[in-house]
């Protein structure tokens, strides 16, 4: 059995946010299943408030559920990032957690995690 039940890959097309643009800059996380069994997957993505899913920046942190993943299964998630009124430029830490549930997604088994950052110009 692996020390992580999940491999995570994380990028960003492109590499970095302008402030005050209008276009998003597009987060791609890469979920691989380690473990030799299915997997009841969810993905949770923490942005800093410099940092929002959408023009406004109100939220800061999304739940995706990704559903049954088979032993080896790769899935790929692709999500919008745009800057806001609050926007510095630097580097801001985005962290990606993978979460392995058991029976529904009310109860967590483990997890992996990642952190990366991403730049405002």
């Amino acid at each position: 059995m692996p020390a992580s039940p999940y491999d995570l890959k994380v990028s960003f097309s492109p590499l970095r946010m302008r402030k005050g643009d209008d276009k998003p800059v597009q987060m791609n996380v890469i979920v691989k299943n380690l473990e030799a069994d299915q997997n009841l997957t969810s993905v949770l993505i923490e942005i800093p408030g410099s940092v929002g899913f959408d023009r406004t920046g109100f939220v800061n942190r999304k739940e995706l559920r990704i559903g049954k993943m088979e032993p080896g299964e790769e899935k790929s998630i692709t999500i919008d990032l745009f800057t806001n009124a609050k926007s510095e430029p630097g580097s801001h830490i985005v962290k990606v957690t993978a979460n392995k549930h058991y029976r529904g997604y009310s109860h967590i088994l483990e997890n992996s995690k990642k952190e990366t950052t991403v730049r405002i110009v």
